[in-house]
């Protein structure tokens, strides 16, 4: 007779229970990630944000960092507080003390994209919605004022 030449029983049974083990501290990791995330829905935000900051503190001086994360703070809170959709959206265009003190940093502008949500709204999309604006107003003048 010929030897055996796959494993025992015993070998396999073994082999099969350690990955059942490994499977089972993975999945048990995971479940703990997931709790963690659903105690703190935010966690890849604050990650983030604290990552661009740290590297920002790096870069610039003390009192320009500390501006800048004042500034930021002022236009967290205010999207946060305030119903107005303009609170959400980036206007450097527009806003030159904005783009001075806070969005020429590509961190903080990352932050705000991707930590918080906010949109970059250029100035042809605002010109296009504003030429909208002034459309739907002379349509509305000209129906309240029939010549």
């Amino acid at each position: 007779d010929s030897p055996q030449t796959t494993s025992s029983p015993t070998d396999r049974e073994k082999r099969l229970t350690y990955l059942a083990h490994q499977k089972a501290k993975a999945d048990a990791v995971s479940r703990k990630q997931i709790k963690a995330e659903r105690n703190e829905p935010f966690v890849k935000q604050i990650r983030l944000t604290q990552q661009k900051l740290q590297v920002l503190s790096v870069r610039l001086s003390t009192k320009e960092f500390e501006d800048v994360r004042r500034l930021l703070g002022i236009v967290l809170k205010n999207s946060a507080t305030k119903s107005d959709p303009k609170y959400k959206l980036l206007k450097a265009y527009s806003n030159d003390n904005l783009w001075r003190r806070l969005l020429r940093y590509p961190d903080i502008v990352t932050i705000l994209e991707e930590a918080v949500g906010f949109q970059r709204e250029n100035g042809a999309a605002a010109k296009e919605r504003n030429r909208i604006s002034m459309l739907i107003a002379q349509a509305l003048d000209s129906s309240n004022n029939p010549s």
